[in-house]
């Protein structure tokens, strides 16, 4: 997912209609912040996630079933240009 680098996910919940985790991001300078990569996994719950560099997000009920929301910052959007 490609996000402004001055960002903050305020919620995450399971949307049965959708089958898919919906977030609430929060864009806090979208005029001056560059784009980032950032990977969004849902896993089982743990006590650590694998990738140092992820943070948990949140935790979401589906299908009766707790998982979390870990996301992974990957680095500045390359330039194409």
């Amino acid at each position: 997912m490609e996000l402004t680098a001055r960002h903050r996910i305020t919620g995450v919940e399971w949307d049965d209609t959708e089958g898919a985790v919906a977030m609430t991001v929060e864009i806090t300078d979208p005029e001056t912040a560059r784009p980032v990569d950032v990977r969004i996994d849902v896993v089982a719950v743990s006590s650590s996630p694998a990738d140092p560099r992820s943070q948990m997000i949140g935790t979401i009920v589906r299908d009766g079933q707790n998982y979390d929301v870990v996301g992974t910052y990957l680095g500045v959007v390359a330039d194409e240009n």
